[in-house]
């Protein structure tokens, strides 16, 4: 009601949680729950907010930590790098933005090695390219050597003094900057969850009624 989620979560779902149940009964609630919401999972804003109202009510999904081996599997969110964490570096630019899983080449894939991502090990420095999250395991992550740590920790500060540069701004006023927006880091996924939204909307295909060339308006046909 409030705008927070643009797609309501209501009746057909809750029909879904049942025939879910139904179906496999062993399963349990909250396994239910999640099978139904799984997709909204690729959008983070909107996976926190169902994660804090399932909860409200007592129902654990997965981000709450149930059944996280068997789902994040289902989910695709786990990588296995292809190479070794070895050299870290920015990467190439995918001229398509195309998703990269689990590779050392191009910037902004998730669940590498070396290159600026998310999700991977070994790289200098976050960079979001709006796909998929994959994740690196923790252990995979811990592999990476202590100077492979601290060359990705000189190119991450040479590039933020690059960055600063180019905006001029100062390191008090970056921390300044970089508190402010951690407080509205939730207000910018959704508007971002928004923006996307009304994208896809202003491109899809409407029925034009009342035409009198094309497709049959079937509103408009009655017995003879």
């Amino acid at each position: 009601q409030d705008g927070t989620m643009i797609y309501p979560f209501s009746v057909r779902e809750s029909v879904n949680v049942v025939k879910h149940l139904n179906a496999f009964p062993d399963d349990g609630i909250e396994y239910a729950v999640e099978n139904v919401i799984a997709f909204d999972r690729l959008d983070g804003g909107l996976s926190k907010h169902l994660d804090d109202v399932f909860g409200s009510h007592g129902i654990r999904t997965f981000k709450k930590g149930h059944a996280e081996k068997e789902i994040v599997g289902r989910n695709e969110g786990v990588s296995t790098p292809k190479t070794r964490a070895s050299e870290p570096k920015h990467g190439k630019t995918d001229p398509k933005n195309e998703p990269h899983v689990g590779g050392n080449t191009w910037a902004g894939g998730t669940g590498g090695s070396d290159t600026a991502g998310l999700g991977g090990r070994g790289g200098p420095y976050r960079l979001d390219s709006g796909h998929p999250v994959h994740q690196v395991s923790d252990e995979m992550k811990a592999e990476v050597s202590s100077e492979a740590k601290r060359r990705a920790k000189e190119m991450a500060d040479n590039a933020l003094k690059k960055k600063l540069k180019e905006l001029d701004m100062g390191k008090l006023d970056w921390k300044r900057y970089s508190n402010l927006r951690t407080q509205v880091e939730e207000q910018i996924v959704q508007l971002k969850s928004h923006l996307k939204d009304l994208k896809k909307r202003s491109e899809e295909r409407v029925w034009l009624k009342n035409q009198t060339s094309g497709e049959l308006d079937e509103n408009r046909i009655v017995d003879a």
